[in-house]
């Protein structure tokens, strides 16, 4: 009896060709996805990370907004790294928060006080790059900057109506850190307070 074409089997060597190809090929798609869950999970801790500095930075944009006048001004040339506000409490009565970078951590305390020890600490961000040049700048109503070293350091307090905090951010561990600004007006400080 003669056998079709058709009724013909595969040969192993025929079988050992196809399951090696289909190895290879396997193996490439999987290394593919692999690649791109990782690239996913990068990006998407990158937007997690500028999503709570950026919330962090708003905290303090809305205290300084929020703020009667500075406390503590800069006592160094750099930008410093620890601001402290009077602002007006929920009764209505001073009260007294310092935003401090410690490292990589942005602080924030409420105060018994001008100056006093802390009631109630928060970490607001721990995603600070301490590397680099960050902090709080103070700019007087004419837009110049008021420098620690340079001015009296109750000049600054007297004639800041504006504070700038930068911070930068490393999104990547394998690319360099980006600073987010933001600037905030003393609302609370009237210009005929100003004496400057």
């Amino acid at each position: 009896m003669k056998q079709r074409s058709s009724d013909r089997g595969v040969t192993l060597v025929e079988m050992m060709v196809t399951v090696s190809l289909l190895s290879v090929a396997m193996t490439g798609l999987f290394s593919v996805f692999t690649s791109l869950t990782r690239a996913d999970q990068r990006n998407s801790q990158a937007v997690e990370t500028r999503r709570e500095v950026l919330q962090a930075l708003g905290e303090v944009a809305r205290d300084v907004r929020g703020a009667r006048r500075i406390v503590t001004p800069p006592t160094s040339s750099s930008a410093s790294r620890s601001l402290q506000l009077e602002v007006t409490g929920q009764d209505g009565s001073p009260a007294f928060v310092s935003f401090d970078m410690v490292d990589t951590t942005l602080i924030r305390s409420s105060l018994k006080g001008a100056n006093g020890d802390s009631v109630a600490d928060r970490t607001i961000s721990d995603s600070i790059d301490a590397e680099a040049d960050v902090g709080f700048r103070y700019f007087a109503s004419d837009g110049r900057e008021l420098v620690a070293g340079v001015e009296k350091a109750d000049t600054i307090a007297a004639c800041s109506t504006r504070i700038r905090v930068t911070v930068a951010v490393e999104v990547r561990p394998d690319a360099a850190s980006r600073s987010i600004s933001v600037d905030a007006a003393l609302r609370g400080v009237r210009p005929e307070e100003v004496p400057c």
